[in-house]
């Protein structure tokens, strides 16, 4: 006879009450006065089919046994609690599960993780530590550790986020080897390329000194935003708006000062304002200007004073208007000045108008003196002859 077989129960029993029990349920069993200690077994069920498990019993029932099980339909199982809970599953198809009975992946990872919450390397889903202090935990949407974290690719692009749907994927970021970051392309051009038509903002205003950046889809034409807005403490530094639509409703690139007034500021017409925000002209200052030297291009000097066929006004029209309109003929009125201003060049020329017109006066007067003189002269050989 070779081998060794037993049909029915055989019961083998020491002083110290162990006893071996082989029966019809179970290929092996070992226990103790009260409770099963080991159990191999062997069987069929229905959702499971032909299986084969090995526990440890953790009391007098099956409730409380840990070990595994091999079977047709749920592959392998490691758990406790006759496997209702598993710690490890593989899969007929190959699929991994941890702290999950049905992984859906090749590898699926269940645990209530430390999200929102504190460092908290139990409540994880890998940890990964060296033989010092260091570790790596991940959550289910969260990577962070105690050392320093390196991600890279010896080829290729070192990093990509993306978003994923049952069809497609879509490249969110991109971290290219040469260190090139992209946000909304896959082909960064400089260190930090973002290509998106909702723009870029960036708020500090949880701190005691907010401040912002932002260049916002102003320039699709598509938002009440500046195009470009640069602020800190409330205040503009700097603003672009092209199209009128933004904080302060005025088209144009501006910087300002800590109350939000114009320092300089260039209107989409091309008007530029030095301390002001409305310039009605191609240079606006508001405040005085201090330069070596002013070039004014102008058309009509006054050189048509000495023209001939000039109507130069006589010395009693001028001296009529005078005394009728209070100022010169020609020349803006103090308060048409106070109202309106001057034209620098066009006042030049008036002046120089009447600088003119005076010559010829002058002149008029000399030539009269001369003959005035002459006639005295002639008087004066009369007189010394008698």
């Amino acid at each position: 006879m070779s081998g060794f077989s037993v049909f029915g129960q055989v019961n083998l029993n020491s002083s110290s009450g162990r006893v071996k029990d082989i029966d019809t349920d179970f290929l092996f069993r070992l226990t103790d006065k009260q409770y099963d200690r080991i159990l191999l077994q062997s069987g069929w069920l229905s959702g499971i089919g032909d299986y084969l498990s090995f526990k440890h019993g953790g009391g007098n029932t099956e409730a409380g046994t840990y070990g595994f099980r091999i079977s047709d339909a749920q592959g392998f199982d490691f758990g406790k609690n006759d496997f209702s809970t598993s710690f490890l599953k593989i899969m007929t198809n190959g699929n991994i599960g941890i702290g999950t009975t049905s992984p859906q992946s090749k590898l699926e990872i269940k645990q209530s993780g430390t999200i929102g919450g504190t460092w908290n390397p139990s409540g994880s889903f890998l940890t990964i530590s060296d033989s010092g202090s260091s570790k790596m935990i991940m959550d289910s949407n969260e990577i962070y550790g105690n050392g320093t974290l390196h991600i890279g690719s010896k080829t290729g692009d070192i990093i990509k986020f993306r978003t994923i749907s049952e069809n497609s994927t879509s490249d969110k970021v991109v971290i290219k080897a040469d260190g090139k970051v992209g946000i909304g392309t896959n082909s960064p051009q400089a260190g930090l390329h973002i290509a998106n038509n909702t723009g870029l903002f960036i708020d500090d205003s949880a701190s005691g000194f907010p401040g912002r950046i932002s260049m916002t889809d102003g320039f699709t034409n598509a938002s009440t935003k500046d195009d470009m807005l640069f602020e800190s403490d409330g205040a503009f530094i700097f603003k672009l708006d092209r199209n009128g639509n933004g904080i302060s409703n005025l088209p144009g690139f501006g910087v300002y000062n800590k109350n939000n007034e114009a320092i300089f500021f260039a209107k989409d017409n091309g008007n530029v304002g030095i301390g002001t925000s409305t310039p009605d002209a191609k240079l606006a200052v508001n405040g005085n200007i201090h330069t070596k030297e002013v070039k004014v291009d102008l058309i009509g000097w006054a050189d048509y004073v000495f023209k001939e066929g000039y109507n130069l006004p006589t010395l009693e029209q001028v001296e009529d208007h005078i005394a009728t309109k209070g100022h010169l003929i020609n020349i803006p009125s103090a308060a048409e000045v106070a109202e309106n201003g001057i034209q620098l060049g066009a006042m030049n020329a008036k002046l120089l108008e009447k600088i003119e017109e005076l010559t010829l006066y002058t002149i008029a007067q000399e030539k009269k003196l001369q003959k005035q003189e002459e006639r005295l002269k002639k008087l004066e050989t009369l007189l010394v002859k008698k």
